[in-house]
């Protein structure tokens, strides 16, 4: 049988009992407890860790956005001065039969991915489309409704001219001397890749005399194959100030193949519409309105004072309007352009309207929403009677305020935060002007993300 030593215990009793004992034991709690306290807050620290990152992606990406809608509204304001000085002028020596009419389609923004946006010749240069509708009709004849769809990108002068090689493959001279003398790789079994052609390029095009004339030879016929889309030739180029504009003949709208006339917003939802707007369409039209104003504001194919009946619908004859085609249409004759080059279209904001642009959204909202104009509700009449019978920008912005808690009780709550973050913009911002980086996301914020959730939610369920 093992027996300890008498002795033995006390030894180790008395070492026990020795300082250096007592300070790794004391070294051993303190590790413990900082593990304990690591273990418990790491959930935390996680999190915390995770929201920086998330709110840098997420600056990065509104900077990103930010550049392409400010590239979109320099794009729109350019092409109007590009077909405004243009167009008239280049048909007025000739004998044109054609109206003059360009529509510029409203789209959702989110359709071209942050990857598309940028520039194929110039990955610096955000990519920016504009989708243009040209009515192809004679002049005092009934219209046939002849769509003519056009892409339309923005390049500057002097990057078209002077595009660099992107091709970064050295020559032998040029690459270094070590590399010669380096032993060949072994060849390897590589799969073949699917062949995909590049678009024509735009620098083989040439500059647009007559318009119309290049809109009657495309004929507008979707090709069948994506390389035959892909390899569809530029039509030509438009020039203004500086400023190269390519266009690239692309498909209709299938509501275009219709050749319905275009009937206007103020309509569909004053009684022109013969069925009632469902949820879908409104959520549709209220979205596409807000990313319009985004896009297009300050330019002259949105005035700022716009009113639904500057939106027109393109129907595709179904009792929906889910899938008819927002446009803004605008003519271009030689008189046009006159009046166009002696009026701007920018407006001086007021002590009560600070931006006109989103008061107007403001009262498409409301009319969209209500199914009448502001003007035959009662609240606006008690405002007007209140104002001694004249009507101003103060009595629609009290029979808007009137007309909030409305629709605060018939809609969904996004509606409302959208139409008063329209009418006080002092809540979001301490800027006023859309051109504004810091204004232009939190008008995105406050309008047109709200609205677009709405948008997002029925179109999912369809």
């Amino acid at each position: 049988m093992f027996t300890t030593h008498p002795g033995l215990w006390y030894r180790v009793r008395s070492g026990l009992k020795k300082g250096s004992f007592h300070n790794q034991l004391s070294m051993i709690e303190a590790d413990v407890d900082r593990i304990r306290k690591m273990v418990a807050t790491r959930p935390g620290t996680e999190q915390a860790r995770s929201t920086v990152s998330t709110r840098i992606a997420t600056t990065r990406r509104n900077k990103q956005d930010g550049k392409y809608f400010a590239r979109v509204t320099e794009a729109a304001r350019r092409f109007y001065a590009s077909l405004n000085a243009c167009w008239p002028v280049s048909c007025s020596q000739g004998t044109c039969a054609y109206v003059h009419t360009a529509s510029l389609q409203i789209v959702d923004y989110t359709a071209s991915s942050g990857a598309d946006r940028l520039a194929s010749r110039d990955q610096g240069q955000m990519n920016v489309d504009l989708k243009i509708l040209f009515l192809l009709d004679e002049a005092g004849k009934p219209p046939e409704w002849n769509w003519k769809a056009v892409r339309v990108e923005l390049e500057e002068l002097e990057r078209a001219l002077g595009q660099p090689d992107n091709d970064c493959k050295l020559s032998e001279k040029e690459a270094p001397a070590t590399w010669k003398f380096m032993r060949p790789k072994k060849p390897r079994v590589k799969f073949a890749e699917p062949q995909v052609l590049p678009p024509a390029h735009p620098s083989s095009s040439e500059r647009i005399e007559s318009l119309c004339q290049s809109l009657q030879k495309f004929n507008g016929t979707v090709s069948s194959t994506s390389v035959e889309r892909a390899m569809r030739p530029c039509m030509g180029f438009l020039e203004e100030k500086g400023y190269l504009h390519y266009l690239y003949g692309t498909s209709i709208p299938a509501c275009c193949k219709s050749k319905k006339k275009p009937i206007t917003l103020g309509e569909a939802v004053n009684g022109g519409w013969r069925y009632p707007l469902k949820c879908l369409e409104k959520h549709t039209i209220a979205y596409l309105l807000a990313s319009a104003v985004l896009q297009f504001h300050d330019t002259p194919w949105l005035r700022h004072n716009w009113t639904l009946n500057d939106v027109e619908l393109i129907i595709d004859g179904s009792p929906s309007l889910a899938r008819a085609q927002p446009i803004i249409s605008k003519t271009f004759t030689q008189m046009g352009h006159l009046e166009d080059s002696n009026s701007g279209y920018r407006h001086t904001p007021s002590s009560i309207v600070k931006n006109p642009e989103m008061f107007s959204l403001a009262l498409a909202l409301l009319e969209l929403y209500i199914g009448k104009p502001v003007m035959n509700t009662e609240e606006y009449g008690r405002t007007v009677a209140a104002n001694g019978g004249v009507r101003n920008e103060l009595t629609d912005y009290f029979a808007i305020k009137e007309l909030l808690p409305v629709v605060e009780a018939r809609e969904p709550e996004n509606v409302y935060t959208a139409i008063y973050n329209c009418v006080e913009i002092h809540t979001m911002s301490k800027e006023y002007s859309l051109e504004n980086d810091d204004f232009r996301q939190a008008f995105f914020d406050g309008v047109v993300l709200p609205l677009q959730s709405n948008y997002e939610v029925v179109r999912n369920i369809g």
